[in-house]
């Protein structure tokens, strides 16, 4: 069936996915299509590592076997604050040949006029971001209604470390009233940047006569520094992450083809529970003649407790405001223990909801101290309960004794392959993958705020798990990552620190071959608990005025057995 566009297509795509049987095609028109929440449908959705709850949703595709949607070039239009797409218990899903983008920017724009230790003086597009000074305070006249936030973050785009300045990559600010509850600008430690920095930036807000907007400091207030002309983007808006750009759930063999984000709430892509996910020349770029710097506000790509095969071919992801991609299940903690069945808590605040088990996975259960798995268990049932914060787990038998409060729990049947090639990644924070099926990162181009790779097991800050089995990196170009931070390039750790066996791995074979790395930072490597680790035959352009520098360049391996660093180069560019 071929849909034309109306002024609002939000039903009607909704009827025409409704009635499709399987194997149907719905074709769209290379022309552009609007969507309003108005007519939208709306549900209850609670996707991980987001902020759960109700959305107006553009393209809804439920309980669907064996369908394609095919937009023949069109371009997608959203208005006001919705979620593009969403796709739950389905099945053989494809989805190509269209642009999602926005009508409004989810985020203003500022560019530095004057920056001293008294003021900040800034130029901002109010056609484009529209905002009114009243009483010192400044409204912020969003996309999402008018919006005088207790804070926002100053996100500095254009932060270089090779200009020799302080790398304060994002920071709060408190605007007139706002600032009144603050004695000070509430410094603290940045484990992104290793530095300290204020949580608060303190201002009285003006108008200039030239139309600036001028942002005082009040004398309570600590000051940065931003050289004149900088790039700055304000997160003005109090939506959050209560949209995403494409969100799967419970699903199988869903495929994305020749797409396009320019603009996108939260996630582009968020996808838990899923079992193969294929993504082929899907781009998030932004609008450069549009002046827009951010694509999505949140992670390019996220994969949470999938399964069976992830392949990403031939992409092109930049200027996302989180992670270029992450992959990882999740853990939950242990509340209580009663014969079979489990309370287990959802511990990060944005996993409220989400239920990561399903009848018939086999879950693993780790004291978070030592990092042993004391106990596995067969899933019958998994629900969430009324507070949504917790979840009741029952096994095919009883919990091992072994088993305390404070452990915690993952879904080792949600592990995935996953297959990354000839794909570039320009200015996200990082690419975090983990994942005990097996990895390919092969023939990508990197460019990444802080440490490029990240391989991970997280029970205690983030309860995202990922050990590893079976990892290659091989044949990529790392260009100028981590210098946002001073970060190392590419990671492998745990966040747990009181492991009671010094040579326990979490990770195992890893390979780091033949990959070209140019930069300024001297953390190449850094591996902890790795048994299995090669790292060779890798080139490192090391931009540095003093040749001796290369000397200072720094591999990192602690606790690790079985480990080979051979036939690197080091060169001065």
């Amino acid at each position: 069936m071929i849909i034309e566009s109306t002024k609002n297509n939000s039903e009607i795509l909704f009827e025409a996915i409704k009635s499709a049987k399987n194997n149907d095609i719905i074709q769209l028109e290379p022309t552009e299509y609007h969507f309003y929440p108005e007519n939208a449908y709306e549900g209850e959705f609670y996707p991980s590592n987001n902020d759960g709850g109700m959305r107006k949703v553009g393209m809804y595709i439920k309980n669907k076997k064996h369908i394609t949607i095919d937009g023949k070039g069109a371009k997608l239009t959203y208005h006001g604050w919705m979620s593009p797409i969403i796709i739950e218990n389905s099945e053989n899903v494809v989805l190509k040949n269209f642009t999602i983008d926005f009508a409004e920017p989810f985020l203003y724009q500022a560019v530095v006029a004057v920056s001293t230790d008294r003021e900040l003086e800034l130029k901002i597009n109010k056609d484009i971001f529209p905002y009114t000074v009243r009483n010192k305070n400044v409204i912020w006249h969003t996309f999402a209604g008018d919006s005088e936030p207790r804070r926002i973050y100053i996100f500095d785009y254009d932060n270089d470390s090779s200009t020799g300045r302080k790398k304060y990559i994002m920071t709060g600010m408190a605007i007139g009233k706002f600032a009144d509850a603050h004695k000070d600008s509430e410094w603290t430690h940045s484990p992104i940047t290793g530095m300290d920095y204020p949580q608060f930036l303190l201002f009285d807000a003006y108008e200039k006569e030239n139309g600036n907007l001028l942002l005082k400091y009040r004398t309570n207030s600590s000051a940065l520094y931003y050289p004149p002309e900088s790039r700055l983007v304000l997160m003005v808006s109090n939506t959050g992450r209560t949209a995403d750009t494409i969100f799967v759930d419970r699903s199988k063999d869903i495929v994305f083809e020749n797409i396009t984000v320019h603009r996108g709430p939260a996630m582009g892509i968020i996808a838990q529970c899923t079992q193969n996910i294929s993504v082929k020349n899907f781009q998030i770029r932004s609008d450069k003649e549009r002046g827009d710097l951010i694509t999505t506000t949140a992670d390019s790509m996220m994969f949470v407790d999938c399964k069976g095969d992830i392949t990403i071919h031939d992409c092109y992801v930049s200027d996302s405001m989180d992670d270029g991609l992450n992959v990882h299940s999740t853990y939950v903690q242990v509340k209580s223990v009663s014969r079979n069945k489990v309370i287990a808590g959802l511990i990060h605040p944005q996993q409220k909801g989400y239920n990561p088990f399903s009848a018939g996975d086999k879950a693993a259960f780790t004291n978070n101290e030592t990092m042993e798995i004391v106990f596995t268990g067969n899933v019958v049932s998994s629900k969430v309960l009324e507070d949504k914060k917790l979840l009741e787990v029952t096994f095919d038998e009883p919990v091992s004794e072994c088993v305390r409060a404070g452990n915690v729990i993952e879904n080792i049947s949600a592990q995935p392959n996953v297959e990354v090639m000839n794909t570039e990644y320009c200015r996200s924070t990082a690419i975090l993958i983990g994942t005990s099926g097996k990895v390919r990162f092969v023939n990508n181009k990197v460019n990444t705020r802080v440490g490029s790779i990240r391989i991970k097991d997280d029970p205690v800050v983030w309860y995202e798990s990922g050990r590893t089995t079976d990892f290659l990196i091989e044949n990529n170009t790392f260009y100028h990552c981590g210098e946002w931070s001073a970060d190392c390039l590419i990671q492998i750790l745990t966040r747990c620190t009181h492991l009671s066996v010094p040579f326990a791995p979490i990770h195992k074979n890893i390979r780091i071959l033949n990959n070209t790395f140019i930069g300024t930072n001297k953390e190449l490597l850094c591996a902890n608990y790795v048994d299995g680790l090669i790292f060779s035959k890798n080139k490192y352009y090391l931009d540095r005025k003093d040749a001796s520098d290369r000397n200072d360049v720094v591999i990192d391996i602690g606790n690790c057995i079985h480990y080979t660093v051979a036939d690197n180069e080091i060169n001065q560019s």
